[in-house]
């Protein structure tokens, strides 16, 4: 037992290392592994037929959902998946182009306002490219 500076008792309990292999390691390894079953009372309480008992409740639980994506079945879920990722995709392009397209005509606003400034050739040829570029 040591005592620190509060005045309390502190008693050290070093934990028995292990390693991925098995083989023991020393104190200053970082990847060492404290032993579950010796330290939590919880590892211990999980029997082999618990174990069993859960992978087969998994397996029939995987073969029930496994039904769903057989046949005809499965294509038109896919389908339906495709068509939600598809709407996705064409909103947020939507979304982006509305962005875009209204810097555009500020843009394309703020030339023809200078182009005026200038000559009648200047606000023609502004005129010419509002129509090359209109949507």
């Amino acid at each position: 037992m040591q005592e620190n500076t509060a005045g309390l008792a502190v008693k050290e309990q070093r934990a028995e290392t292990v390693s991925f292999n098995g083989d023991n390691l020393s104190e200053s390894s970082n990847d060492a592994l404290s032993p579950a079953a010796k330290i939590l009372p919880v590892s211990k309480q999980i029997s082999k037929q618990d174990l069993i008992a859960e992978e087969k409740f998994l397996i029939e639980k995987e073969n029930e959902v496994e039904k769903n994506y057989r046949g005809i079945g499965g294509y038109l879920r896919l389908f339906k998946v495709s068509k939600v990722i598809a709407m996705l995709s064409l909103y947020l392009y939507l979304d982006q182009y509305d962005v875009h397209h209204a810097q555009h005509l500020k843009q394309s606003a703020a030339r023809m306002h200078t182009a005026g400034r200038l000559t009648w050739l200047a606000v023609l040829g502004e005129k010419f490219h509002q129509t090359n570029l209109a949507p």
